[in-house]
């Protein structure tokens, strides 16, 4: 199990994830990944507890304005309608078509893998790789849309290996909420053989350190041979009412005379350190510890604004602490027109000040330590993809009532220098959208030097099915 926290800096998300079983073999690495997002537009339990999200379990949602691909938060795929067809939104080169006749969204990626799911509920059914191997729903849970059984199979040298994830769920308040996940193989006609499994536990309504159906830890297991045994246990913690000064209408709203849960993460102890807040003394229990000591062994603690944006973040039992605040403009929505600013304020005072478009992308980006300031910048095509990286060297100033912070008049900016500094731009090839070439030049008027050069030829004899996909070549000057 690994476990990262950032925080993304165009939203102030926490964004937690874990990986509870990993199989890297057989093609395309399979398993169960979650992550946690603290700015859903409507906090929902999908199997796995409240704004918890599984990567291996995407689904199709359509709404007013077109179609998305969800499943894993700030990795959405969104698609507009025009006729019978999906276009990709934000420049996403994925395609999407909708087979009315097989009942089936079919979902393909730039490597050539197709993605199926079901038209109706919108849930995963099937994926297949590049070279032909499958990933396959073969039961479902009695709601219809959870997974039951996934499983692969590889045949090598006359010999046929299934690999399969089993899962097991429990009702909580008429959800199902997932119990345990047992990896399992089975070669040819033998018997299945136990690998790694996770268990989970949920927090339910009279629990102090949680909301109903908030996911409370996770214990994972490998199987040696006769017994499971125990490899570490993740402790999650929330609060249950936004923190105090965070407190907000839509937060504080009440249902039948009641405060919303605020289902927002305020404790992370991941597998050691649980290891460590279980065999301190003064802990008879670590899910009934108080906060005051959790706090000494979590690896991560939050706190919130009204938007549920982060504020403060706390590292290694308290050792480190980030600072956060945010900032919106009013500049008009565009890949080259800051929306956000992000202030970071770091341990040791320094600061990250970060100013992202609408689509969340980062168009520069300051660091600032006493009276010094270092700036990156980044200017986007029409479809949001990087035409040109201007490094610290290259950067002369920036303001913010420009919506592109470095002034662009009639192809020029006012704050990259001429002559001076270096700069990396970028081309693409279409329709694929892949890199076609990279170049570096000295200052904004300096001579382009091209680094890098690719060409792409249509491939239909590589993809599943007998679609066309692309290889690609490289050369260097």
């Amino acid at each position: 199990m690994f476990s990262a926290a950032p925080v993304r800096y165009a939203t102030g998300e926490v964004l937690v994830e874990a990986s509870d079983l990993r199989s890297h073999g057989f093609g395309e690495p399979w398993g169960h990944t979650r992550r946690y997002a603290s700015r859903l537009s409507n906090p929902e339990p999908i199997g796995n507890g409240v704004n918890w999200q599984v990567q291996q379990w995407p689904y199709i949602v359509r709404h007013d304005l077109g179609v998305a691909v969800l499943g894993m938060s700030t990795g959405a795929l969104w698609f507009d309608p025009v006729g019978s067809e999906f276009v990709g939104a934000f420049g996403i080169r994925q395609r999407l078509e909708l087979d009315t006749a097989a009942g089936v969204y079919r979902l393909t990626d730039l490597d050539g893998s197709v993605t199926e799911f079901d038209d109706f509920t919108g849930m995963f059914q099937k994926r297949t790789g590049p070279g032909g191997e499958t990933i396959e729903v073969k039961a479902l849970t009695g709601n219809g849309f959870n997974p039951a059984r996934v499983e692969r199979n590889h045949s090598s040298g006359g010999s046929t290996t299934v690999e399969e994830l089993f899962y097991e769920y429990q009702s909580v308040f008429g959800d199902h909420a997932l119990s345990r996940i047992t990896l399992r193989r089975q070669v040819d006609a033998g018997g299945w053989q136990n690998v790694a499994r996770a268990e989970y536990t949920y927090y339910g309504p009279n629990d102090d350190h949680g909301s109903p159906e908030d996911l409370q830890t996770v214990t994972t297991q490998e199987w040696d041979g006769s017994q499971w045994a125990d490899t570490g246990t993740t402790l999650y913690r929330y609060w249950k009412e936004f923190p105090a000064g965070g407190s907000s209408s839509s937060s504080s709203s009440s249902s039948g005379g009641g405060v919303l849960p605020a289902y927002l993460l305020k404790y992370v102890v991941n597998p050691a350190s649980y290891a460590r807040l279980a065999a301190d003394p003064n802990v008879t229990d670590p899910l009934t510890a108080n906060d005051g000591i959790v706090a000494q062994y979590a690896d991560f603690y939050y706190e919130y604004d009204s938007q549920r944006r982060v504020v403060k973040e706390t590292i290694e039992g308290g050792s480190w602490t980030f600072l956060f605040s945010y900032a919106e403009s009013g500049h008009a929505d565009g890949y080259n027109a800051w929306k956000w600013k992000t202030n970071e304020t770091l341990p040791d005072g320094s600061q990250n000040v970060v100013y992202s478009n609408y689509a969340g992308q980062t168009m520069l980006w300051l660091f600032r330590s006493g009276e010094d300031e270092w700036c990156e910048f980044y200017k986007y095509d029409p479809d949001g993809q990087v035409i040109l990286h201007a490094n610290p060297s290259a950067i002369s100033g920036y303001d913010e009532d420009y919506a592109d912070l470095l002034h662009e008049v009639s192809g020029s900016y006012e704050f990259l220098r001429d002559n001076d500094g270096l700069i990396r731009t970028y081309s693409y090839h279409q329709p694929s959208g892949f890199i076609a070439s990279e170049s570096t030049q000295k200052g904004e008027l300096g001579t382009s030097i091209k680094l890098r050069e690719y060409e792409y030829v249509s491939c239909d004899c590589c993809a599943p099915g007998g679609s066309s996909s692309s290889s690609s070549s490289s050369s260097s000057s």
